[in-house]
C-alpha cells in the first residue's frame, strides 16, 4: 500500500475535508493541522501494509503567507522529523 499524498491544510476545517483546500478560514495556530498529522502517524506508524508515504508540502513556512499544507507549528514539523528518524532505525 502506497499513500501518494498525505497532508492537512492550516485551516479551521482541516480535518473536515482536507482534500477541498483552499476552503475554510486560514489559521495561524495550526492546531487542527497538527491534530490531523498526529492522528495519521498514530494509525499508520504501527506495522501495517503501507510501503511508502508521500507527505505533501514539507518545506519551510513563510509566516507572512498562507500556509497551505506546510506545517505552521514547530511541534508539527518535529513530529515528522521524529517519525522519519524512528523509521530509519533497524
Amino acid at each position: 500500500l502506497l499513500f501518494t499524498e498525505v497532508g492537512y491544510p492550516a485551516a479551521n476545517n482541516a480535518l473536515d475535508r482536507p482534500w477541498l483546500y483552499p476552503t475554510g478560514t486560514p489559521t495561524d495556530s495550526g492546531d487542527r493541522q497538527r491534530d490531523g498529522i498526529r492522528s495519521f502517524l498514530q494509525v499508520f506508524s504501527e506495522t501495517g501494509p503501507q510501503k511508502g508515504i508521500f507527505f505533501y508540502a514539507l518545506h519551510g513556512h513563510d509566516p507572512k503567507t498562507p500556509s497551505g499544507y506546510t506545517p505552521v507549528r514547530q511541534e508539527t514539523q518535529q513530529m515528522w522529523t521524529d517519525y522519519f528518524r524512528e523509521r530509519r532505525q533497524p
